[in-house]
């Protein structure tokens, strides 16, 4: 009697394993697999990596900024392309600066870095945080320079400031807005 009641207990727990299988199965056939990536990268480049995470050390070791790409391309003269980046600048005095930017390009000897396409700018102060928006930013990596031609909205705790062209020094701190410009101060 014994052996019965556990041949029962076997059978039952094997149906309902393959019960769950069964349904298992059925759930997964409904969901989507993930679109497939492409099986080599785009043309000419050295090489390519997608949803990149990298960290620039200074020549001390200290980590120099982040950058985060949703894709990063190589090329042949040492230059590279990045889309839908996000970089965290680690600025020392000026404190920590997070530029997001549909694409970046980067010069083939690491001194410019432009970047096109809804250019956010942000840091936080002891006020609070200040926004800088664009369409193009151009870097000058070494002289720590940024330059647009572009218009650009600056907003920070009690000022919202509108201007047509910027260039701004980070190394004695100073920022000039080029035409156009218009500010509101509100403490």
């Amino acid at each position: 009697m014994a052996r019965l009641v556990l041949s029962r207990a076997f059978w039952l727990l094997l149906g309902a394993a393959v019960m769950i299988f069964v349904v298992a199965g059925g759930w997964l056939s409904r969901v989507q697999p993930p679109p497939a990536l492409p099986e080599t990268p785009p043309p000419r480049a050295d090489f390519y990596l997608r949803d990149a995470d990298i960290e620039v050390m200074d020549a001390e070791g200290r980590l120099s900024y982040r950058v985060h790409t949703a894709e990063l391309l190589r090329y042949n003269d040492m230059s590279s392309r990045l889309a839908k980046v996000r970089i965290e600048a680690l600025g020392g005095r000026e404190g920590v600066w997070q530029l997001e930017a549909e694409e970046a390009l980067i010069s083939r000897h690491r001194e410019q870095l432009l970047l096109r396409g809804d250019v956010r700018m942000r840091t936080e102060g002891p006020g609070g945080a200040t926004l800088l928006t664009t369409d193009t930013l151009t870097v000058a990596i070494k002289d720590r320079r940024l330059t647009t031609a572009d218009p650009v909205t600056i907003v920070g705790p009690e000022f919202q400031t509108r201007a047509v062209g910027m260039q701004a020094d980070f190394r004695n701190r100073d920022l000039t807005l080029l035409n156009q410009v218009r500010s509101h101060y509100a403490p």
